[in-house]
């Protein structure tokens, strides 16, 4: 198995060639332009910059005659003044899907489990007019 690490890992100059012994320990070297240009095109970094960026909030829930939930902010801290009440949870499941809240089957599970439980939370990732609506 061949590792990658840096050059100045093992360089302590830049024009310093690798030794023999480095490429017999299966080691290949790495030049820190490469880490540079892959940070700078980074998949991810293409994703945060889209134009229709997500807002991430956390929704808690909880039945006592019909559904309530409340809204915080993505730092679980600062509460979202807006509280809706559903009278089932297939609306509930529904605001959640909307919400961009499953994003795959153990979500769905978590949700599921949660509303049976009676009460649970869930992360909702809003487009910009969800969220505005919320905030209103």
């Amino acid at each position: 198995m061949r590792r990658y690490l840096p050059t100045d890992t093992f360089l302590s100059r830049p024009d310093q060639l690798a030794t023999s012994s480095d490429a017999d320990a299966g080691i290949r070297l790495v030049p820190s332009s490469l880490r540079i240009i892959f940070a700078l095109y980074s998949p991810i970094l293409v994703l945060m910059a889209t134009p229709n960026a997500r807002r991430r909030v956390y929704m808690s829930f909880q039945d006592g005659q019909g559904w309530q939930c409340h809204f915080l902010e993505a730092d679980l801290q600062t509460p979202i003044p807006k509280r809706l009440h559903f009278a089932s949870s297939a609306n509930l499941v529904e605001l959640v899907e909307r919400g961009g809240g499953i994003i795959d089957q153990e979500a769905r599970l978590m949700l599921e489990q949660g509303i049976s439980m009676g009460r649970g939370g869930v992360f909702l990732n809003l487009t910009e007019e969800q969220y505005a609506k919320l905030r209103k």
